[in-house]
Protein backbone atom coordinates (compact mmCIF):
# COMPACT_ATOMS: atom_id res chain seq x y z
CA UNK A 1 0.00 0.00 0.00
CA UNK A 2 2.89 2.18 1.23
CA UNK A 3 4.65 2.00 -2.00
CA UNK A 4 1.35 2.37 -4.31
CA UNK A 5 1.09 5.93 -2.87
CA UNK A 6 4.73 6.71 -2.98
CA UNK A 7 6.03 5.40 -6.62
CA UNK A 8 2.71 4.07 -7.52
CA UNK A 9 5.06 0.62 -8.15
CA UNK A 10 3.58 -3.06 -9.04
CA UNK A 11 6.21 -5.42 -8.04
CA UNK A 12 5.19 -8.66 -10.18
CA UNK A 13 6.24 -11.98 -9.96
CA UNK A 14 9.66 -13.05 -11.29
CA UNK A 15 11.09 -16.36 -12.67
CA UNK A 16 12.07 -19.23 -10.29
CA UNK A 17 12.98 -22.63 -11.48
CA UNK A 18 14.68 -24.97 -9.66
CA UNK A 19 14.97 -26.66 -12.79
CA UNK A 20 14.41 -26.87 -16.08
CA UNK A 21 13.47 -30.29 -17.66
CA UNK A 22 14.27 -31.51 -21.47
CA UNK A 23 12.69 -34.70 -21.40
CA UNK A 24 15.27 -35.88 -18.83
CA UNK A 25 15.48 -36.41 -14.78
CA UNK A 26 17.58 -33.34 -14.14
CA UNK A 27 19.10 -32.82 -10.41
CA UNK A 28 18.82 -29.48 -9.22
CA UNK A 29 19.60 -28.92 -5.56
CA UNK A 30 17.81 -31.09 -3.39
CA UNK A 31 15.33 -31.72 -5.43
CA UNK A 32 14.91 -34.26 -8.83
CA UNK A 33 12.88 -32.98 -11.64
CA UNK A 34 10.80 -36.11 -13.53
CA UNK A 35 10.86 -36.52 -17.23
CA UNK A 36 7.92 -35.47 -19.57
CA UNK A 37 7.12 -32.11 -18.71
CA UNK A 38 4.87 -31.18 -21.17
CA UNK A 39 5.47 -27.66 -22.36
CA UNK A 40 1.93 -26.74 -23.36
CA UNK A 41 0.27 -27.88 -19.49
CA UNK A 42 -1.20 -24.81 -18.08
CA UNK A 43 0.26 -23.91 -15.56
CA UNK A 44 -2.66 -22.87 -12.96
CA UNK A 45 -2.92 -26.66 -13.67
CA UNK A 46 -0.33 -27.99 -11.92
CA UNK A 47 -0.91 -28.70 -8.50
CA UNK A 48 2.32 -30.15 -7.70
CA UNK A 49 5.47 -28.38 -6.70
CA UNK A 50 8.58 -29.93 -8.35
CA UNK A 51 6.78 -30.08 -11.60
CA UNK A 52 5.64 -26.19 -11.64
CA UNK A 53 9.31 -25.70 -11.03
CA UNK A 54 10.40 -28.07 -13.69
CA UNK A 55 8.24 -26.61 -16.41
CA UNK A 56 10.33 -23.88 -18.12
CA UNK A 57 7.17 -21.56 -17.94
CA UNK A 58 5.82 -21.51 -14.78
CA UNK A 59 7.18 -21.26 -10.94
CA UNK A 60 5.81 -21.84 -7.83
CA UNK A 61 4.01 -18.93 -5.72
CA UNK A 62 2.87 -19.56 -2.19
CA UNK A 63 0.79 -17.26 -0.43
CA UNK A 64 1.16 -18.28 2.69
CA UNK A 65 -1.99 -20.55 2.59
CA UNK A 66 -1.71 -22.66 -0.17
CA UNK A 67 0.78 -22.88 -3.85
CA UNK A 68 -0.15 -21.21 -7.06
CA UNK A 69 1.40 -22.22 -10.09
CA UNK A 70 1.49 -19.41 -12.07
CA UNK A 71 2.99 -18.40 -15.35
CA UNK A 72 6.57 -17.56 -15.61
CA UNK A 73 8.13 -14.00 -17.78
CA UNK A 74 11.37 -15.44 -19.35
CA UNK A 75 14.29 -13.00 -18.15
CA UNK A 76 17.96 -12.99 -18.91
CA UNK A 77 20.00 -12.55 -15.74
CA UNK A 78 23.11 -12.72 -17.02
CA UNK A 79 25.74 -10.22 -16.71
CA UNK A 80 27.55 -9.00 -19.50
CA UNK A 81 31.59 -10.04 -18.98
CA UNK A 82 32.33 -6.99 -20.98
CA UNK A 83 29.84 -4.70 -19.22
CA UNK A 84 29.57 -5.91 -16.02
CA UNK A 85 33.15 -6.81 -15.42
CA UNK A 86 34.13 -4.41 -13.63
CA UNK A 87 31.63 -4.47 -11.27
CA UNK A 88 31.60 -5.69 -7.53
CA UNK A 89 28.58 -6.94 -6.61
CA UNK A 90 27.51 -9.91 -4.28
CA UNK A 91 23.55 -10.55 -4.29
CA UNK A 92 23.03 -13.05 -1.00
CA UNK A 93 19.39 -14.19 0.54
CA UNK A 94 20.49 -14.63 3.95
CA UNK A 95 23.81 -12.77 4.46
CA UNK A 96 27.34 -14.35 4.70
CA UNK A 97 26.02 -16.94 6.59
CA UNK A 98 28.34 -19.58 5.39
CA UNK A 99 32.17 -19.81 4.25
CA UNK A 100 31.69 -20.13 0.61
CA UNK A 101 29.85 -16.79 0.72
CA UNK A 102 32.57 -15.56 2.82
CA UNK A 103 35.20 -16.56 0.50
CA UNK A 104 33.08 -14.94 -2.24
CA UNK A 105 33.54 -11.66 -0.76
CA UNK A 106 36.92 -11.90 0.34
CA UNK A 107 37.69 -12.30 -3.52
CA UNK A 108 35.92 -8.77 -4.59
CA UNK A 109 37.85 -7.35 -1.71
CA UNK A 110 41.13 -8.29 -3.31
CA UNK A 111 40.08 -6.76 -6.37
CA UNK A 112 39.42 -3.56 -4.53
CA UNK A 113 42.21 -0.80 -6.11
CA UNK A 114 45.35 -0.62 -3.22
CA UNK A 115 43.87 2.99 -2.81
CA UNK A 116 40.69 1.51 -1.33
CA UNK A 117 43.19 1.09 2.44
CA UNK A 118 44.17 4.60 4.16
CA UNK A 119 47.30 4.03 1.73
CA UNK A 120 48.09 2.05 -1.27
CA UNK A 121 51.04 0.52 -0.67
CA UNK A 122 49.20 -0.50 2.82
CA UNK A 123 46.47 -2.09 0.75
CA UNK A 124 49.23 -3.82 -1.47
CA UNK A 125 50.92 -5.50 1.40
CA UNK A 126 47.53 -6.58 2.73
CA UNK A 127 46.23 -8.19 -0.62
CA UNK A 128 49.76 -9.67 -0.98
CA UNK A 129 49.61 -10.96 2.31
CA UNK A 130 46.11 -12.65 2.00
CA UNK A 131 46.77 -13.99 -0.98
CA UNK A 132 49.18 -16.22 0.40
CA UNK A 133 46.28 -17.97 2.26
CA UNK A 134 44.32 -19.98 -0.01
CA UNK A 135 40.33 -19.76 0.74
CA UNK A 136 40.14 -23.60 1.73
CA UNK A 137 42.78 -22.93 4.70
CA UNK A 138 41.00 -20.05 5.85
CA UNK A 139 37.81 -21.77 5.68
CA UNK A 140 39.09 -23.36 9.12
CA UNK A 141 39.68 -20.71 10.57
CA UNK A 142 36.15 -19.12 9.71
CA UNK A 143 37.44 -16.82 6.94
CA UNK A 144 38.42 -13.92 9.30
CA UNK A 145 40.97 -11.75 8.62
CA UNK A 146 42.13 -8.66 10.65
CA UNK A 147 44.61 -7.62 8.44
CA UNK A 148 43.00 -7.90 5.27
CA UNK A 149 40.16 -5.51 6.07
CA UNK A 150 42.60 -2.84 8.65
CA UNK A 151 41.28 0.44 7.80
CA UNK A 152 38.52 -0.71 5.17
CA UNK A 153 35.70 1.68 5.65
CA UNK A 154 31.78 -0.37 5.10
CA UNK A 155 28.33 1.79 5.47
CA UNK A 156 25.04 -0.84 6.24
CA UNK A 157 21.89 0.84 5.25
CA UNK A 158 18.90 -0.10 7.15
CA UNK A 159 15.97 1.58 5.42
CA UNK A 160 14.47 -1.70 4.75
CA UNK A 161 13.98 -2.13 8.31
CA UNK A 162 12.09 1.20 8.68
CA UNK A 163 8.61 0.04 8.72
CA UNK A 164 8.76 -3.33 11.13
CA UNK A 165 7.37 -2.93 14.19
CA UNK A 166 9.87 -5.16 15.92
CA UNK A 167 12.56 -2.22 15.23
CA UNK A 168 10.23 0.36 17.16
CA UNK A 169 8.34 -1.38 19.61
CA UNK A 170 10.44 -2.29 22.43
CA UNK A 171 6.95 -4.99 23.62
CA UNK A 172 7.15 -6.55 20.54
CA UNK A 173 8.44 -10.17 20.66
CA UNK A 174 11.43 -9.28 18.21
CA UNK A 175 12.74 -6.64 19.84
CA UNK A 176 15.35 -7.84 22.07
CA UNK A 177 16.31 -10.63 19.39
CA UNK A 178 17.05 -8.54 16.41
CA UNK A 179 18.11 -4.95 15.68
CA UNK A 180 16.39 -2.39 16.77
CA UNK A 181 16.75 1.22 17.11
CA UNK A 182 18.50 1.29 20.42
CA UNK A 183 20.93 -1.27 19.09
CA UNK A 184 21.36 0.35 16.06
CA UNK A 185 23.59 2.95 16.65
CA UNK A 186 26.26 4.35 13.95
CA UNK A 187 29.01 2.63 14.82
CA UNK A 188 29.79 -0.17 17.26
CA UNK A 189 32.71 1.91 18.57
CA UNK A 190 34.71 4.70 18.37
CA UNK A 191 33.32 8.76 18.40
CA UNK A 192 30.24 7.47 16.15
CA UNK A 193 29.06 4.33 18.95
CA UNK A 194 26.22 6.59 20.90
CA UNK A 195 24.99 8.33 17.36
CA UNK A 196 21.08 6.69 17.74
CA UNK A 197 18.75 6.88 14.92
CA UNK A 198 17.04 10.36 14.83
CA UNK A 199 13.47 8.91 14.20
CA UNK A 200 11.67 9.00 17.50
CA UNK A 201 10.11 5.90 17.95
CA UNK A 202 7.12 8.09 19.42
CA UNK A 203 6.50 9.13 15.79
CA UNK A 204 5.83 5.72 14.24
CA UNK A 205 3.48 4.66 17.06
CA UNK A 206 1.46 7.98 16.81
CA UNK A 207 1.26 8.87 13.48
CA UNK A 208 -1.69 7.47 11.87
CA UNK A 209 -5.62 7.53 12.93
CA UNK A 210 -5.27 4.62 15.33
CA UNK A 211 -2.66 5.15 18.12
CA UNK A 212 -0.31 1.66 18.50
CA UNK A 213 1.70 -0.43 16.23
CA UNK A 214 -0.83 -2.00 14.89
CA UNK A 215 0.07 -1.52 10.81
CA UNK A 216 3.47 -1.52 11.07
CA UNK A 217 5.36 -4.26 9.45
CA UNK A 218 5.75 -8.14 10.63
CA UNK A 219 8.91 -9.65 10.79
CA UNK A 220 11.98 -8.80 12.00
CA UNK A 221 15.55 -7.07 10.69
CA UNK A 222 19.33 -8.51 10.73
CA UNK A 223 22.24 -6.33 9.29
CA UNK A 224 25.24 -7.22 8.45
CA UNK A 225 27.46 -5.84 10.88
CA UNK A 226 28.15 -8.85 13.11
CA UNK A 227 29.59 -10.98 9.77
CA UNK A 228 31.60 -7.89 8.71
CA UNK A 229 32.97 -6.63 12.33
CA UNK A 230 32.96 -10.47 14.39
CA UNK A 231 33.47 -12.76 11.88
CA UNK A 232 35.67 -11.18 8.54
CA UNK A 233 37.85 -8.86 11.34
CA UNK A 234 36.35 -5.51 10.03
CA UNK A 235 36.83 -2.76 12.54
CA UNK A 236 34.04 -1.48 14.49
CA UNK A 237 34.47 2.11 14.14
CA UNK A 238 34.58 1.56 10.25
CA UNK A 239 31.84 0.08 9.83
CA UNK A 240 28.76 2.69 9.44
CA UNK A 241 24.66 1.91 10.23
CA UNK A 242 22.97 4.45 8.75
CA UNK A 243 19.48 5.13 7.37
CA UNK A 244 18.67 7.51 4.57
CA UNK A 245 15.44 8.33 5.49
CA UNK A 246 15.92 8.50 9.11
CA UNK A 247 18.76 11.19 8.22
CA UNK A 248 17.12 13.21 5.44
CA UNK A 249 13.49 12.67 6.09
CA UNK A 250 11.68 15.87 7.38
CA UNK A 251 9.16 15.28 10.15
CA UNK A 252 6.24 15.46 8.46
CA UNK A 253 7.37 13.34 5.57
CA UNK A 254 8.28 10.92 8.66
CA UNK A 255 5.01 10.98 10.23
CA UNK A 256 3.12 10.74 6.44
CA UNK A 257 4.73 7.54 6.00
CA UNK A 258 4.28 5.85 8.58
CA UNK A 259 0.22 6.98 8.62
CA UNK A 260 0.50 5.85 4.88
CA UNK A 261 1.65 2.56 6.38
CA UNK A 262 -0.86 2.22 9.30
CA UNK A 263 -3.61 2.87 7.33
CA UNK A 264 -6.43 1.09 5.46
CA UNK A 265 -6.72 3.70 2.73
CA UNK A 266 -10.24 3.15 1.92
CA UNK A 267 -12.12 6.20 0.60
CA UNK A 268 -12.91 7.75 3.67
CA UNK A 269 -9.33 8.53 4.56
CA UNK A 270 -7.27 8.66 1.86
CA UNK A 271 -3.99 10.79 2.09
CA UNK A 272 -4.32 13.48 -0.56
CA UNK A 273 -1.70 13.15 -3.28
CA UNK A 274 -0.99 16.54 -3.78
CA UNK A 275 0.18 16.98 0.33
CA UNK A 276 2.60 13.52 -0.35
CA UNK A 277 4.27 15.22 -3.63
CA UNK A 278 4.46 18.15 -1.24
CA UNK A 279 6.74 16.95 0.97
CA UNK A 280 8.72 14.93 -1.32
CA UNK A 281 8.98 17.36 -3.56
CA UNK A 282 10.40 19.57 -0.48
CA UNK A 283 12.59 17.04 0.76
CA UNK A 284 14.14 16.19 -2.38
CA UNK A 285 14.85 20.07 -2.90
CA UNK A 286 16.20 20.22 0.83
CA UNK A 287 19.03 17.23 0.07
CA UNK A 288 20.56 18.89 -3.28
CA UNK A 289 20.38 22.60 -1.59
CA UNK A 290 22.49 21.02 1.24
CA UNK A 291 24.81 18.74 -1.23
CA UNK A 292 25.22 22.13 -3.52
CA UNK A 293 25.89 24.14 -0.30
CA UNK A 294 29.01 22.48 0.83
CA UNK A 295 29.99 22.74 4.53
CA UNK A 296 28.40 20.43 7.02
CA UNK A 297 25.08 19.35 6.39
CA UNK A 298 22.88 15.68 6.94
CA UNK A 299 23.40 15.02 3.02
CA UNK A 300 26.86 16.18 3.05
CA UNK A 301 28.51 13.93 5.52
CA UNK A 302 26.03 11.34 3.77
CA UNK A 303 27.78 12.02 0.31
CA UNK A 304 31.48 12.03 2.19
CA UNK A 305 30.92 8.57 3.62
CA UNK A 306 29.57 6.79 0.38
CA UNK A 307 32.70 8.43 -1.22
CA UNK A 308 35.27 7.05 1.74
CA UNK A 309 33.56 3.50 2.14
CA UNK A 310 34.55 0.38 0.02
CA UNK A 311 32.18 -1.86 0.63
CA UNK A 312 28.31 -0.53 1.11
CA UNK A 313 26.09 -3.11 2.44
CA UNK A 314 22.40 -3.22 1.96
CA UNK A 315 19.54 -5.41 4.77
CA UNK A 316 16.81 -7.03 4.20
CA UNK A 317 12.82 -6.21 5.09
CA UNK A 318 11.09 -3.79 2.53
CA UNK A 319 12.39 -3.65 -1.41
CA UNK A 320 9.87 -1.24 -2.29
CA UNK A 321 10.27 1.14 0.74
CA UNK A 322 14.38 0.49 0.30
CA UNK A 323 14.10 1.27 -3.34
CA UNK A 324 11.62 4.44 -3.10
CA UNK A 325 14.33 6.15 -0.53
CA UNK A 326 17.52 5.09 -3.27
CA UNK A 327 15.51 6.10 -6.67
CA UNK A 328 13.29 9.29 -5.58
CA UNK A 329 14.39 10.48 -2.36
CA UNK A 330 17.79 10.44 -2.10
CA UNK A 331 18.42 9.38 -6.04
CA UNK A 332 22.07 11.89 -6.04
CA UNK A 333 23.64 10.26 -3.15
CA UNK A 334 22.72 6.93 -4.55
CA UNK A 335 24.29 8.04 -8.04
CA UNK A 336 27.42 8.55 -5.51
CA UNK A 337 27.75 5.31 -4.96
CA UNK A 338 26.61 3.32 -7.96
CA UNK A 339 29.13 5.02 -9.78
CA UNK A 340 31.61 3.68 -7.72
CA UNK A 341 30.22 0.25 -7.70
CA UNK A 342 30.63 0.10 -11.44
CA UNK A 343 33.75 1.33 -11.78
CA UNK A 344 35.05 -1.40 -9.38
CA UNK A 345 35.60 1.29 -6.77
CA UNK A 346 33.13 -0.26 -4.49
CA UNK A 347 31.51 -3.22 -3.06
CA UNK A 348 27.70 -3.33 -3.19
CA UNK A 349 26.50 -6.58 -0.90
CA UNK A 350 22.95 -6.98 -0.76
CA UNK A 351 20.71 -8.86 1.47
CA UNK A 352 17.42 -10.22 0.87
CA UNK A 353 15.91 -6.97 -0.30
CA UNK A 354 19.48 -5.46 -0.36
CA UNK A 355 19.81 -8.15 -3.37
CA UNK A 356 16.39 -7.60 -5.00
CA UNK A 357 17.53 -3.62 -5.41
CA UNK A 358 20.58 -4.37 -6.87
CA UNK A 359 18.94 -6.09 -9.80
CA UNK A 360 18.38 -4.48 -13.16
CA UNK A 361 14.25 -4.17 -12.17
CA UNK A 362 12.46 -4.39 -8.63
CA UNK A 363 9.94 -5.93 -10.41
CA UNK A 364 11.79 -9.20 -12.19
CA UNK A 365 12.04 -10.76 -8.55
CA UNK A 366 9.47 -12.09 -5.96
Amino acid sequence: MLVLILLALAAVAGTSSDCVSNGTSVEAGDYVCEQGVQDDLACEGINDTNVCSAHPHCFPWWDGTRLDCRDAEAVDCSMDPVQDGSKLMMFASQGLINNGLKRGFRELVLRLPDESWPSAESGRRAKVASRMNSGEALSWTGIREPDLYRGLKAVVLWDSCYLKASFWNAAHGNFGRYDNYIKMTETLAGAKRDVLPRTDPRVARDSGKVWGWEGLEEGYCEDFTPWLTDELGFEPEHVHRVSIFDRLAPLNLTKIIFRIQKSTMDSRELLVADTITREIVAAKAEIARQLVAGGQSEAADLRKLFEEASVICLNGGNPDFLKFVLMELAAPLTRVWTERVERGHMIFLGRSAGSMVGGADIGLTS
